[in-house]
């Protein structure tokens, strides 16, 4: 992408044809690195890698596959307790 002018061109290499020239809309922006563009009638679609950004977990559960309990599992205010007898009873 270039700016030319205060406009956002999407500059495309187009073989012994020379380049295809297409302007972007203003606002419009293009983020992470640009796989693809497809060309379909005067409709330009364009496929971008965007890098994962970590997201912070909001809820946390940790659990334990145990000997005489089967599950206990925990967010760290309510835990719960699965009993292996109570399993296997309703199996």
């Amino acid at each position: 992408m270039v700016e030319q002018d205060g406009k956002c061109l999407l500059i495309l290499p187009n073989g012994a044809s020379g380049k295809l020239v297409a302007r972007i809309p203003n606002g419009l922006m293009i983020t992470g690195r640009l796989m693809e563009v497809h060309l379909s009638y005067g409709k330009i679609s364009a496929v971008c890698e965007v890098p994962d950004e970590p997201a912070s977990a909001k809820t946390t559960i940790g659990v334990d596959l145990g000997v005489n309990t089967l599950i206990a599992a925990t967010d760290g205010e309510t835990a719960v307790l699965i009993s292996r007898r109570e399993a296997k009873a309703t199996v």
